[in-house]
């Protein structure tokens, strides 16, 4: 439920931003969005993964 909601929240802000654009092009352009998103967030969370293999090697060596 919480999903839909939000695609349905996303659908809705880019009609309210587009309001020329067809349906098909509102999901579309929401799929694109929401797919940006999800890279966006992959991206940080490789980024986080990285900077806390480096602590926990720092912490090792430390401890050595």
């Amino acid at each position: 439920m919480q999903v839909a909601s939000y695609v349905d929240e996303k659908i809705k802000d880019i009609a309210s931003s587009v309001p020329n654009k067809s349906f098909s092009e509102i999901c579309i352009l929401t799929c694109l969005n929401l797919a940006a998103e999800v890279f966006e967030i992959r991206e940080k969370n490789a980024r986080a993964k990285q900077r806390i293999k480096q602590l926990l090697d720092k912490l090792n060596k430390k401890n050595l």
